[in-house]
């Protein structure tokens, strides 16, 4: 998909969309845990949004790429 946003402005634009859904629905989540307390009211949701999703996606790259459960593991316990 990377190599498709250099030629195609359409594509990427819908990516650049999604992406932002992505952000939004992932911040949405953060503020409903911070107003039940479950997490510090101090933190920015949006930018604990775009760390999560970019954390996620970067899991998602090396899961593809067959990193071990613990290799996974020792990058989800840093999160």
């Amino acid at each position: 998909l990377l190599s498709i946003t250099d030629i195609n402005p359409q594509i990427t634009a819908l990516l650049q969309q999604t992406i932002d859904m992505v952000d939004a629905a992932i911040a949405d989540c953060i503020r409903r845990a911070q107003a039940q307390g479950q997490i510090p009211a101090d933190k920015n949701p949006a930018q604990y949004a775009r760390f999560f999703h970019g954390m996620l996606d970067g899991m998602r790259v090396m899961g593809k790429f067959g990193q071990s459960q613990a290799h996974m593991a020792d990058i989800r316990d840093c999160a």
